[in-house]
C-alpha cells in the first residue's frame, strides 16, 4: 500500500514515526523500493528499555540488527529527548552525528492562552491533588498511584484532620486494581475519579489544582511524558513527578517545575506533598514559572520539522 502511495502521490520524503516499531522497517523498505528519503521519528526508544531486555537472547539480537538497519539507511533520525539523542550517538559511533537530531515534544500553547489571561480559574476549596492522563497496571508499562497511596495513607494516619482537606482527583483512565487499593488503604473518600474529559476542561482542572501528579515508567530513562509539557504551559501549581533518573527528571529539575521523587520512596513523597500543602495553606503557595515552554510550541516545533524535510528533499529542477 505504502509503495502504491508513493507512486501516486508523488511523494518526496518518507516519515515514519514509531512506536509501532514495525514502521521503521516498512519505512526502510519503501525508500529502498522507490529511493525516496527516509526520516524515521522515534517517540519511544525500541531498543534498552525494559520491555526490549524482557525479549528472549535471540529476539533481543534480532531487534538490534533490525534497528541498525533502518538507522543506517535513514537520512535523518529524530530524537525526542536529549538522553534518547545520546543512546543513539552512543549505539551507532560509524553513522555521522548531524543525523540524529534532538527534536521534543511539546504542547500547543494557543489553547493556554484564556487560560492564563483574561479567563479567572476558580480555586478549590480542598488541597487538590491531580493527575490528568491515563494510568495501567501493565508489567513492563505500569504507571501505579500506589507508593502516592500509601504516602497518603500515612499523612492522614498522622494527621487525620487532613481528611476533610485534601483531594486526589484523577482525569483519565483508572483502574480496578487502583480503586481497589484505594479502599484497601481507606482513601476512597478524598478520590474523585472523573475519567475522560473535552481537553478544555483538563486545562481547567490544571490550572486551579494546587499539585501536579506525573508518573513515569520505571526503566525508561530516555522518556519524558508528554503531560509535563502541558502541566509547564499551566504555569501555576507545582509538579510532583515520581520517576527513575533520566531525562525527564533532568528537564523538571533544571526548568524548576517542581519536585522529583524515585517512585519508590514513600518518605519523599510524603514529605513533598507535606511541603506543597503547608506553603499553600499558610498563604505563600509555590507556583511555577511558564518562562521557556515557548520554546516547546508545537508550532515552533512543527517549523524546525519542516526544515528539516526541505534539508532533504531532492532537487526538482
Amino acid at each position: 500500500m505504502g509503495l502504491q502511495i508513493v507512486k501516486k502521490e508523488g511523494i518526496d520524503v518518507i516519515f515514519a514515526t514509531c512506536p509501532p516499531f514495525s514502521d521503521a522497517l516498512i519505512g526502510t523498505l519503501l525508500k529502498l523500493l522507490t529511493g525516496k528519503p527516509l526520516v524515521l521519528d522515534f517517540r519511544d526508544d525500541w531498543i534498552e528499555t525494559p520491555w526490549y531486555d524482557s525479549k528472549p537472547k535471540i529476539s533481543r539480537t534480532i531487534e538490534r540488527w533490525m534497528e541498525g538497519w533502518a538507522v543506517r539507511t535513514a537520512q535523518k533520525v529524530i530524537l525526542v529527548t536529549e538522553w534518547s539523542q545520546k543512546a543513539f550517538l552512543r549505539r551507532y559511533p560509524d553513522q555521522p552525528r548531524e543525523k540524529f537530531l534532538f527534536l521534543p515534544n511539546g504542547c500547543d500553547l494557543d489553547d493556554f492562552v484564556g487560560l492564563n489571561s483574561t479567563q479567572v480559574v476558580p480555586r478549590n476549596a480542598k488541597f487538590t491533588i491531580l493527575h490528568a492522563g491515563s494510568l495501567n497496571d501493565a508489567k513492563l508499562w505500569a504507571r501505579s498511584p500506589l507508593t502516592l497511596f500509601q504516602a497518603i495513607s500515612n499523612i492522614l494516619k498522622q494527621q487525620p484532620e487532613m481528611a476533610d482537606k485534601l483531594e486526589m482527583v484523577f482525569a483519565g483512565d483508572f483502574t480496578k486494581r487502583h480503586r481497589e487499593l484505594a479502599e484497601e488503604m481507606g482513601l476512597s473518600n478524598i478520590i474523585k475519579e472523573l475519567g475522560h474529559l473535552p481537553h478544555a476542561d483538563v486545562l481547567r482542572l490544571i490550572k486551579s489544582a494546587d499539585l501536579l501528579l506525573a508518573i513515569n515508567y520505571e526503566g525508561f530513562s530516555t522518556l519524558i511524558p508528554g503531560k509535563i509539557y502541558e502541566y509547564w504551559a499551566a504555569g501555576g501549581p507545582p509538579i510532583l513527578f515520581l520517576s527513575c533518573s533520566g531525562a525527564a527528571q533532568e528537564l523538571i529539575e533544571k526548568k524548576e517545575l517542581g519536585i522529583t521523587v524515585p517512585p519508590d520512596d514513600v518518605q519523599a513523597i510524603e514529605h513533598a506533598i507535606l511541603t506543597v500543602y503547608n506553603r499553600s495553606v499558610t498563604g505563600n503557595p509555590i507556583h511555577i514559572s511558564a518562562t521557556g515552554v515557548e520554546e516547546y510550541d508545537r508550532k515552533t516545533l512543527s517549523g524546525t520539522l519542516a526544515q528539516v524535510l526541505s534539508s532533504i528533499l531532492p532537487d526538482k529542477k
